[in-house]
């Protein structure tokens, strides 16, 4: 997956590469002159040099708020809790007819402290009509943080997130766009 990272006004060119493998998933990052890789054996790892909190923040957004990762969480031995069904806006009238939303909280199992996720869980809201996550809310450091899927794209009959947006408190923290999808098998 190659696209556009925009973070506070300034943008960069990313390569994102998954890699199911027997033990989960292989997330490879290339930002810059900057290559990490994620799993969930190890969590972050840049290939030179130490990851800084900032690089492993941006590699774990990007790996773990996906719908792939609420699939791929069962590798990992994460719990899954239906919260609510069948959930609309908190200020939606009577006469609402939006997306309803299965609100499925994923808790990430115990890991050593480099594995262990920076948010030990996730809030998934499955739109009620496509079966696809509008958005997954979490707290990292008491702030509420909301990964918004705002745009899909379909490609070899697989459905790929082409616009992610992150927030905190009504504030966009970053914007992920993506510009081509490939899959090999």
């Amino acid at each position: 997956m190659v696209g556009t990272l925009a973070i506070s006004g300034s943008e960069q060119v990313v390569t994102l590469t998954r890699r199911q493998t027997d033990a989960g998933e292989q997330v490879d990052l290339l930002a810059g002159n900057r290559s990490l890789t994620w799993n969930d054996r190890e969590g972050t790892k840049a290939l030179a040099g130490a990851a800084s909190d900032t690089e492993r923040l941006l590699l774990e957004r990007l790996t773990l708020d996906s719908p792939d990762q609420f699939v791929l969480a069962q590798l990992r031995g994460a719990s899954y809790f239906t919260v609510a069904r069948n959930v609309r806006p908190a200020d939606a009238g009577d006469d609402y007819a939006g997306a309803l939303w299965n609100l499925v909280r994923i808790d990430e199992p115990q890991a050593s402290d480099e594995a262990r996720p920076l948010s030990p869980w996730r809030i998934y809201y499955l739109n009620v009509n496509t079966g696809l996550p509008d958005r997954i809310e979490y707290q990292l450091n008491g702030q509420p943080i909301t990964a918004e899927f705002l745009e899909w794209i379909e490609q070899q009959g697989e459905k790929t997130p082409s616009r992610v947006r992150w927030s905190s408190n009504a504030q966009t923290l970053m914007e992920f766009r993506v510009t081509s999808v490939s899959y090999i098998q």
